[in-house]
């Protein structure tokens, strides 16, 4: 549409492939997203996205790439690196809503998740298998498995059990234009 910004384009893009809803422009809703636990300087996003899928997350960066719309990514903004704060200007893509285990196999002692599930949740459904996940940051009721693959969490545990990193055996990673790769 004429005189649209590129931003709006995006954003009516990625809603005709989300869905009706999934798209936040609130400025009361926004402030939420604009920091995490660090101390960097908080940035208001122009929009928040709440992906429920890896569709979603590939639809929302397949838009965001053609728009040429920054989009900064966010589990439970527990991070103290300020990996949350959106870039001027860009969305926060949230994936909170992505937080189910997806299947817990014993025989091969893995699990399936999505990145938004809350890693205190994830060790209390493995415990209830009586198997055990080590890393243990001390945001563990707040903070989303996700994050902690993305900043290679650890924890008090990391010295015994290693970090983060020595228990991802897999993922399902969606590219800055919306490719889908499954790697491990």
């Amino acid at each position: 549409a004429q005189g649209m910004s590129s931003l709006d384009s995006a954003l009516i893009s990625i809603e005709r492939a989300c869905g009706s809803g999934s798209v936040i422009r609130d400025p009361s809703l926004l402030e939420g997203y604009a920091q995490d636990e660090s101390e960097a300087e908080p940035c208001m996003p122009e929009a928040v996205v709440r992906a429920t899928s890896t569709a979603d997350v590939s639809a929302v960066m397949k838009a965001a790439y053609a728009h040429e719309v920054p989009v900064t990514p966010r589990g439970g903004g527990s991070g103290r690196v300020g990996g949350a704060i959106p870039v001027p200007g860009g969305i926060v893509l949230a994936l909170e809503k992505m937080n189910e285990v997806q299947g817990i196999d014993k025989r091969e002692l893995t699990t399936h998740v999505q990145p938004g599930l809350i890693l205190g949740d994830l060790k209390r459904i493995t415990e209830e298998e009586l198997l055990f996940y080590p890393p243990d940051p001390n945001s563990l009721d707040s903070c989303a498995i996700g994050g902690n693959i993305a900043a290679n969490a650890g924890g008090p545990r990391a010295f015994k059990y290693g970090v983060t990193r020595e228990y991802v055996m897999g993922m399902d990673v969606v590219l800055a234009d919306g490719t889908i790769l499954k790697l491990g």
